[in-house]
Parts: structure tokens; sequence; C-alpha cells
């Protein structure tokens, strides 16, 4: 097999594992296998691990390499061939302080090339027969990312990215200004995680309730209701009370205050978007959250700004970044004493 064929693309975040075998030249992924075992957990069985004196620590390393050689082998027996000698690149917190190896970060303005990454190179060896490039991320003067620089990436290598703010929404929404073929600064925004902690944790849980089934539509006026409650300049330290009042009040229903809820911290993320008539909002969202996201752009008046990027081409977008950075280098010989 022709290693330079082939790419071993490995999107290891927080609480999930994606390991993909990638032609290189057309980007068609030939299998895939994913799992639970993020960072998170495999952090936690090496703390175990060092704790119960099954490990050093300075075999930090050695313990991820070992789970993900096994995935790579399972991968093996998927494709019916050995994937030994094809190179291995990784994306998302792989690189973190919970991570295999802490990188340190990288700063902006980012090339939307590959020519800015931080990455660490190790070559291939007799314990893990797979050169390992290990991608770092990006810092600013007062945030990080870790794995959505490798997103975007992917993105302007599959669609004409035009200046402006590319949204992806989640737990930790991510705001990334493009200009040219460069991320000029990005804002984390606690969206998701904000609105479980709410529902779950707080005085509010007594006047929400998650449907039985996700009926958006219907419930999208009270849903735009927040959003422009947040967009109007509310202070959202008052405005969360009015989920409780509203209840109280026989406003709205604790089902309709989900969506409420939603919408108040929805607009509340989008409400300082600043985009001049040639800016483009592009929106990287191919979860449930869709229709709220394009609904709350809707709302603001942002819809003849924005483009929506599909689903189809979001999945395969760290694999388009992965490609693109492992162009720019240089693949390590084999050495055996690794």
């Amino acid at each position: 097999m022709n290693r330079n064929k082939f790419l071993l693309s490995c999107d290891w975040g927080t609480s999930a594992f994606r390991l993909r075998y990638v032609e290189t030249d057309t980007g068609i992924v030939k299998a895939e296998l994913t799992s639970q075992q993020g960072i998170a957990i495999m952090f936690t069985a090496y703390q175990k691990a060092i704790s119960d004196k099954a490990l050093i620590a300075e075999k930090r390393m050695d313990f991820y390499l070992s789970y993900l050689l096994s995935q790579i082998e399972i991968l093996s027996r998927k494709v019916g061939q050995s994937l030994s000698e094809v190179p291995v690149i990784i994306s998302g917190m792989a690189s973190s302080t919970i991570g295999m190896k802490e990188l340190s970060y990288t700063g902006l303005p980012f090339s939307l090339e590959g020519t800015d990454t931080g990455i660490f190179q190790q070559p291939s060896g007799e314990s893990f027969p797979h050169e390992l490039l290990l991608i770092s991320g990006v810092k600013s003067d007062d945030d990080v990312m870790r794995g959505e620089e490798t997103q975007l990436m992917g993105l302007s290598a599959s669609v004409n990215l035009q200046n402006g703010v590319c949204i992806f929404p989640g737990t930790h929404s991510k705001h990334m200004y493009v200009h040219g073929k460069q991320m000029t600064g990005f804002k984390t925004f606690m969206t998701g995680e904000l609105f479980q902690t709410i529902a779950s944790h707080t005085i509010l849980r007594n006047s929400i309730e998650k449907p039985e089934t996700d009926n958006f539509e219907a419930h999208a006026p009270v849903f735009e209701a927040g959003v422009l409650t947040a967009a109007n300049g509310s202070n959202l330290l008052h405005t969360l009370f009015t989920v409780r009042t509203g209840e109280l009040f026989k406003k709205y229903s604790r089902s309709e205050n989900y969506y409420y809820l939603s919408g108040l911290l929805i607009g509340q993320e989008l409400a300082g978007l600043q985009l001049g008539k040639d800016l483009v909002l592009t929106l990287c969202c191919s979860s449930h959250l869709l229709p709220y996201y394009t609904k709350a752009i809707e709302s603001l008046g942002y819809t003849s700004q924005s483009q929506i990027i599909s689903g189809t081409i979001i999945d395969t977008i760290v694999t388009a970044g992965h490609l693109r950075i492992s162009k720019q280098l240089t693949l390590i010989p084999r050495t055996n004493n690794i």
C-alpha cells in the first residue's frame, strides 16, 4: 500500500472519538468508527492508572496511543487490510491539558490554508507504526479553541467561504470571524451549557419541562419572543427570571418555557453580531439546533446575509481540514526507537 494515498483522520473531542480511513486524493472516506471514549474519559482512566500504580506519568502518551492503536486495528479488520504505516492526524482535545500531549496555542490571525497550524509530529515506530500528527488549537487575547480551527479550515476547503462570521452552535458555540483566507478573531458563547445548567440546577427548573418530542414549529412564536426580548437590550439577569413569572402568571406553560429560555439565550448570543452590508453570516449546524438558529437569524433580520451549510458538508469538514493540513507537511521517516 502506498501510505501517501491514505490518511487516518481522528477527531478526538471531550466526549467522543471518531476515526476515518480516507483516500487523500479524493477525500473519500473508505471506513470509519466512532465511540464515546472521549478525552475526558481517557484522562480519568489515565489518572486512575497512575493512582493504582499500573502506569507511570511519563507514559501518558503511550496510554492514549494504546487506545488509538486498538481502534486502528478494528478499522483495519473492517477494511480487510493492514493499515500499518498509514499516517494519523488528530485534532480536538487530544492536544489539551487532559489530552495525550499538551501543545501551545497558535495566535491570530490564523491562516485557513493550514500554514499556521501548531503541530507535534512523531515518526512511525515499533510500538506505534504510524506517523503521528497532533494538531494544537488557537488563542486570542481572552479566548481559546481546539478542534474548531480544523473544522473552519475544512469548511474553507469545501465551500466559497465569504468574509464575515462563521457560527458553530453547540454546548460552547463558536463565532469565528473570517477575512480573506484568515481567521481574524473568534468568541466562545456558553449557550448550550448555560441552558442545561439553568434548566436542571436553578429555581427555574420548576418552570421548565422538556417536551417528549421536539416540536419546534409549533413553539416558534414563543422562541421568537425570547430571541427578541434578549436582542432588544434587556438585562439577561432579569429576563431569565421572567421564565418563572411567565409560568406563574399563566403566560407560558412549562413546555413553552423550554423554547422561551432557548430563545433568550440564543438571542443573547446573537445580539452582539455586527454584520456590515458586505459581510456574510455562515451557519454550520447539522444538529437539532438548526431550526432554532435559523429562526433566530430570521427574527434578527440577518437571513438575506446568511448562508446555511448543509449537513452533508458539515460531516466532512474535519477530514477536509486534516487533508489540507497534511498537504503542508513532509512525512517523517520511520524510526525503531519509539
